[in-house]
C-alpha cells in the first residue's frame, strides 16, 4: 500500500533548495513512486512537497540514507534550519476518482 508525503516548510534559499531537489530526484530514490513541490501563491517562501512512496519505510530508509548531504545541498545549516512539517498520509476507503 502506497503512501503519500506531505512536507511544509520555507527553505532559506529557493536556488539551492531547487537545485538538492533536482539532486534528490536524480538519485531515483528506492521506493519513489512520484513526487512534486509547490510554491504558495502569495508567498513563494513557502513550500509544499507532495511524494508518493511504497511505503513510509521507504521514506525513512532513504530520508535516513542521503539525509546530511541533501541538507547541505540545500543549505540547511544549524544557523538555517527549517521547521519542517510532515506528515504520512495512508489511503482511506473513501471512493475515488481519476
Amino acid at each position: 500500500m502506497s503512501v503519500l508525503l506531505k512536507v511544509q516548510g520555507e527553505p532559506p534559499d529557493w536556488n539551492k533548495f531547487k537545485a538538492a531537489k533536482e539532486w534528490n530526484y536524480g538519485q531515483n530514490p528506492p521506493g519513489l513512486i512520484s513526487g512534486k513541490t509547490y510554491r504558495a501563491e502569495g508567498d513563494p517562501r513557502k513550500i509544499l512537497i507532495l511524494e508518493e512512496w511504497e511505503s513510509s519505510d521507504a521514506w525513512w530508509e532513504y530520508v535516513e540514507s542521503v539525509g546530511q548531504e541533501w541538507n547541505i545541498r540545500a543549505g540547511i545549516t544549524e544557523d538555517n534550519k527549517v521547521d519542517w512539517e510532515d506528515t504520512i498520509w495512508v489511503p482511506s476507503d473513501a471512493p475515488e476518482v481519476g
